[in-house]
């Protein structure tokens, strides 16, 4: 299984702590929707490979993300789309896509809570993107789609979960907390990470599923195990290893491009590129041992393997600029 992110679309917002934008050199460009096709008819040809592709940032903001999902989930060789972390924003300003959306396959659709109204319209920078998660969920489930939350916790919200649950118990669906990672642009608001104290005014079923890390048992819910390759504008193909801090596309991070080269030769450079080998060279349980220090456990382990081998790789004299946000 190869999976692809395609730099295909853009997002109407900028969330604070967005681990895509944070030193991004590609930022916010796409490519042309001919050229997502003929990507796609690429990739279609390497019958005996699987891929998992992603249409980029907000896939419905894509004009064509409809027929994206149509033409994947009719691939032998594209692992099927049924579910989507989406903002609702094609969705919510078009009453019939929820309906096609069904119809070519998607079965459910995963939303992410920043607070209450003010309070999310803040955090994701738009407003109006509250307003757009809930027409998008109402609109998703009277098409017969689930819908499921995110709850993002952080300093600046935690007053308001109660509201949140109660929101979403109201609609008889599920939800996930997280705690929202000082990584890629999120960098900038380090100072709203959940203090220790912090996780002791959440209600009673939030800290069943979210609790401070354990330093003495540290996971990056497999970041490193599975790289994601990036297809940038210029078809240069990246890898992304998000605990690096950004889901960056950087000179260090390039492996070929699909002008001139098919993906599965690009793909296989991926052992011997350098910076991946330096990501790969000691695992956050063991850097934990070594640098962890009191307080670091109300961050994510993401944010802290960044964070540990940073500090690791510039005692050996090894440069360290590919993990700045």
């Amino acid at each position: 299984m190869i999976g692809i992110s395609l730099r295909a679309t853009d997002c109407p917002n900028v969330c604070r702590h967005c681990w895509i934008y944070g030193g991004s050199t590609h930022q916010r460009e796409t490519f042309p929707t001919d050229v997502l096709w003929e990507v796609l008819d690429r990739f279609e040809k390497h019958k005996n490979e699987c891929f998992s592709l992603g249409l980029g940032n907000e896939s419905t903001y894509h004009p064509h993300f409809i027929e994206f999902y149509e033409r994947v989930n009719k691939t032998p060789n594209f692992e099927r789309i049924w579910v989507i972390p989406t903002n609702g924003w094609g969705i919510a300003r078009d009453p019939d896509v929820a309906l096609r959306m069904k119809e070519v396959g998607i079965e459910s659709l995963r939303f992410t809570l920043y607070g209450q109204e003010p309070r999310h319209d803040w955090f994701a920078c738009r407003k109006g993107a509250y307003a757009d998660l809930i027409t998008a969920a109402d609109r998703a489930k009277a098409a017969g789609i689930r819908v499921s939350w995110n709850i993002k916790l952080d300093k600046g919200n935690v007053h308001e979960v109660p509201a949140m649950l109660a929101m979403i118990d109201r609609r008889d669906e599920k939800y996930t907390p997280f705690v929202i990672e000082p990584t890629g642009r999120g960098s900038e608001i380090q100072h709203l990470a959940l203090e220790i104290s912090d996780f002791d005014r959440l209600p009673e079923e939030i800290k069943k599923e979210c609790k401070p890390t354990d330093l003495s048992n540290v996971k990056c819910q497999g970041c490193l195990q599975s790289p994601c390759f990036v297809l940038a504008p210029d078809l240069d193909v990246h890898f992304s290893i998000m605990m690096s801090g950004t889901f960056r596309t950087s000179a260090w991070s390039r492996l070929g491009n699909l002008k001139n080269e098919s993906i599965l030769e690009i793909a296989a450079r991926l052992e011997g590129n350098e910076f991946y080998q330096l990501l790969i060279s000691i695992s956050v349980q063991e850097l934990a041992e070594v640098y962890a220090q009191p307080g670091d456990e109300r961050f994510h382990a993401c944010y802290l393997h960044r964070k540990w081998l940073e500090q690791h790789l510039s005692e050996k004299g090894i440069r360290t600029d590919f993990l700045k946000p």
